[in-house]
C-alpha cells in the first residue's frame, strides 16, 4: 500500500520522511526510487538520501536537529528547549517544577544572538 505512494512522491520530487518499523524493508523501496530519480535527473537541487535509524546507529547520518540554522529566533529556540525537556520529563509532577525553572537556561544556551553557532 504505501510503495506507489513512495513512488507516486519520489516521481514528483516531494520530500518524505518515512517510518520503517520493519528498517530496511520501506528503506530498500526508498533508496531504488531516490536512485532512480537520481539518474534521471528528476531530484531538486541538493536533494539527498539520509537514514536515522534508532535501533542500530551504524546505518544512521549523523544529523543534528538543534544546529543554530534551524533555530531563527528567540521563539524556536523557546520551543525547542520546551520540547527537548518535555521529551526528558518522566517524573510527574515533582519534574515539572525542575523543566520549568531548567527552560530559561536551556532556551539561552540554545539561543544567544551574538553566537555563531549553536553552544551544544
Amino acid at each position: 500500500m504505501i510503495d506507489p505512494f513512495i513512488r507516486q512522491h519520489a516521481a514528483k520530487g516531494f520530500a518524505m520522511m518515512v517510518y520503517d518499523f520493519k528498517f530496511p524493508t520501506l528503506a530498500k523501496t526508498l533508496f531504488y526510487q531516490y536512485c532512480k530519480n537520481r539518474k534521471l535527473k528528476k531530484l531538486p537541487k541538493n536533494c539527498g538520501f539520509r537514514i536515522v535509524n534508532f535501533t542500530d546507529v551504524e546505518y544512521s547520518n549523523r544529523i543534528n536537529p538543534i544546529q543554530r540554522k534551524y533555530i531563527p529566533d528567540l521563539s524556536a529556540a523557546s520551543e525547542t528547549a520546551a520540547t527537548l525537556l518535555a521529551s526528558l520529563n518522566k517524573g510527574g509532577e515533582r519534574r515539572k517544577a525542575v523543566q520549568k525553572h531548567s527552560l530559561p537556561t536551556l532556551q539561552k544556551t540554545f539561543w544567544q544572538p551574538s553566537s555563531i553557532s549553536c553552544q551544544l
